[in-house]
């Protein structure tokens, strides 16, 4: 339940540089420690539950180096490879913007996610912040589980929930229309009639739109300058 996401961020001022970045947050879950929610249940808070990158610095922990040197345990990132067409991403009614995102490996060609975004015509630009959603009684905080450890020192492992209240906010921030239409595999359609290439076909059919469910068609948020502060981690259990 609870709002669901997707953000594509472009960082230009961290301290690792500056980096892509592509974050799942599909809802809200059950946050097993902590204080009890309404009526005794679980508290539920949004989570990051996928995450890709284009800076191999920045998957230190998933946010171990962060801007306040704490983590905050944002899951496991992996690596990857985004290009915007065009490539100085400044979307205009005339000219909408195209994202790819592609695994690591250099030989790959198709994307694993694609999205054209498309500013509304006629709208002028505003000042927003997702803070203001605790004024409209919406908890937007952050609860994450525990990190595994991976196979590189860089994914190194956690033991801890942490709990944190990103906010992100700037002056010059349009509403847009974004086409989530995924364009149809290469695999499938040469496909050859093997086992494999009929999963494949089924799955690009299943997903077109990228996530199970979702319309071609949504509405989102483009920030110009825009700032995020991940706020100070709470340790809970």
């Amino acid at each position: 339940g609870g709002l669901g996401m997707m953000q594509l961020l472009r960082f230009t001022d961290t301290p690792v540089g500056s980096y892509d970045e592509l974050a799942v947050l599909p809802g809200a879950f059950d946050t097993p420690v902590g204080e009890q929610g309404r009526r005794g249940k679980m508290k539920q808070n949004s989570r990051i539950t996928a995450i890709w990158v284009s800076q191999k610095d920045t998957c230190w922990n998933g946010e171990l180096v962060h801007f306040r040197g704490v983590g905050v345990n944002v899951g496991t990132r992996h690596l990857a490879r985004f290009k915007f067409t065009p490539p100085d991403t400044s979307p205009s009614p005339s000219c909408p913007l195209k994202i790819e995102v592609f695994p690591e490996d250099p030989s790959a060609t198709e994307p694993f996610f694609t999205a054209t975004i498309q500013p509304m015509r006629w709208l002028p630009s505003f000042y927003f912040s997702s803070g203001w959603a605790s004024y409209l009684g919406k908890d937007t905080s952050l609860a994450q589980p525990p990190l595994p450890k991976g196979d590189t020192p860089e994914l190194c492992g956690t033991d801890q929930w942490k709990r944190s209240e990103p906010v992100l906010y700037g002056r010059n921030t349009r509403l847009v229309w974004i086409d989530m239409k995924q364009p149809p595999s290469e695999s499938a359609l040469q496909g050859d009639g093997d086992e494999e290439g009929d999963a494949l076909l089924a799955r690009n059919q299943k997903n077109e739109n990228w996530w199970p469910g979702m319309k071609r068609w949504q509405i989102g948020l483009w920030f110009d300058n825009a700032a995020l502060d991940l706020g100070e981690p709470e340790i809970l259990g």
